[in-house]
């Protein structure tokens, strides 16, 4: 396959994989689906333009080296939703092609916390992500490949 345009089109659909206990709560998405480790200021997605299938098997490798995560789907937004929340979407293939980040506008170091204001406005715009991302169960989450209604949104 040929590289990826480095430049994420407002267009472009953009994959989250979801895990559990940590991200949702029964079946909706909870806000910590879209809140960073601590360790990091950005919030690692796929592009869907890689395909269903790969997003699935990728995601599912990458939760395959966490610990205490079960796999169990995909969430999908668009870029100009995640832009619009004052948020930069960056390409990131060092990691694997199709890989990007989502910025938040309080990126930070992991020594300093926030003040309690950015705290706010952090809980506030992660709140807002998970009105723009639609939470897919995966159908066969023990297979490889994507069973679901396509990501592509």
């Amino acid at each position: 396959m040929a590289p990826l345009d480095p430049k994420v089109d407002d267009s472009e659909t953009l994959v989250r994989v979801i895990k559990s206990p940590f991200h949702l709560k029964g079946k909706k998405l909870k806000k910590q689906a879209f809140q960073p480790p601590r360790t990091k200021q950005d919030l690692s997605v796929i592009r869907q333009v890689m395909g269903d299938d790969f997003c699935k098997n990728k995601g599912v490798e990458l939760l395959a080296q966490a610990t205490n995560a079960k796999y169990q789907g995909l969430a999908t937004g668009l870029t100009m939703d995640v832009r619009r929340l004052s948020a930069k979407v960056i390409d990131y293939p060092q990691d694997f092609m199709g890989h990007a980040h989502i910025v938040s506008f309080a990126a930070h170091s992991p020594d300093e916390p926030h003040s309690p204001e950015v705290m706010e406005k952090l809980d506030n715009y992660y709140a807002k992500m998970v009105e723009h991302f639609l939470y897919h169960p995966d159908p066969k989450p023990e297979v490889a490949g994507w069973y679901g209604p396509s990501l592509k949104r």
